[in-house]
């Protein structure tokens, strides 16, 4: 074995741990035995895996997003944002969110089991949210679009536990029902990152890749890593957040009540003898 396929083996084996991690997290997070129950449980427990997991300058909730022009998405089973540099319009007692658009950086749809009828509804939510402008601009395009990272995207994602899809070739089958439903809804399949099956695997709608697991770990895992790099990748290089635009206007007009004054100095410009004489004390 070589040096190389030595060092390849043992990331693999960092990177298997870091997997199992991630699972012990995820069902710590919430009761896997009742993952089936509908509404806001499942949801709760991807919520509580996330915050425990992603790096602390994420948040992830359950909220809608709204934008300076007043649309809506609607409610969002988990939005996830930069906590370090934005905030919540409005957070409520149940911990429910409402974030401008400019704040959005990824949205999961969660459902128990995935079918044609869910993938409905994640699609026309998935909809709503595309239909808000951030910035007063559409959202960015697919990440290989020659000019994708001039604008505002954000990581759209499907989280399933099973679905009702049990034959052998499920990836196939999935990825094409998921396609029709995109297309018979007039929307796109490059607007949906990932779709994640705990039991069978992951599928990237676009590319029509798909990749099955054995292993439910792995596919947390995969997802996971797909979710982290996009997340600090937009984050740093996303707009400031224009709190401005979003400060209630009416009955808010200024009026002149006094003439200006401004009197302070400009700055003054040092030299460098100027600075070492002050740096020395002198």
């Amino acid at each position: 074995m070589t040096q190389r396929e030595a060092g390849r083996e043992a990331l693999g084996v960092i990177l298997e741990g870091a997997e199992q991690q991630l699972w012990v997290d995820f069902q710590q997070a919430g009761s896997f035995e009742n993952t089936g129950t509908i509404g806001s449980g499942r949801e709760q427990t991807l919520i509580d895996f996330l915050n425990r997991s992603m790096p602390k300058r994420f948040s992830a909730a359950h909220g809608e997003i709204v934008d300076v022009g007043g649309a809506r998405s609607g409610q969002v089973d988990v939005l996830i944002y930069d906590s370090t540099f934005t905030a919540p319009l409005l957070t409520n007692q149940d911990g429910n969110v409402i974030i401008g658009a400019e704040a959005l950086l990824a949205t999961v749809e969660v459902k128990s089991t995935l079918t044609k009828a869910e993938i409905k509804r994640a699609i026309r939510g998935g909809m709503k949210v595309r239909a808000l402008r951030p910035y007063c601009r559409d959202w960015g395009r697919y990440r290989g679009h020659a000019k994708a990272d001039q604008e505002p995207r954000y990581f759209s994602s499907i989280f399933a536990y099973d679905t009702n899809i049990v034959a052998d070739d499920w990836g196939a089958k999935e990825a094409n029902r998921i396609r029709n439903v995109v297309v018979k809804l007039g929307s796109h399949p490059e607007h949906l990152d990932r779709v994640a099956v705990l039991s069978r695997g992951l599928i990237l709608p676009a590319d029509g890749l798909t990749v099955s697991h054995q292993k439910d770990q792995r596919v947390l895992g995969t997802w996971f890593f797909s979710l982290i790099n996009f997340l600090t990748r937009e984050a740093n290089r996303r707009e400031q957040f224009p709190w401005p635009d979003y400060e209630p206007r009416e009955g808010r007009s200024w009026s002149q009540t006094i003439s200006p004054q401004f009197s302070a100095p400009s700055p003054r410009a040092f030299t460098r003898t100027q600075i070492n004489k002050y740096k020395s004390g002198r």
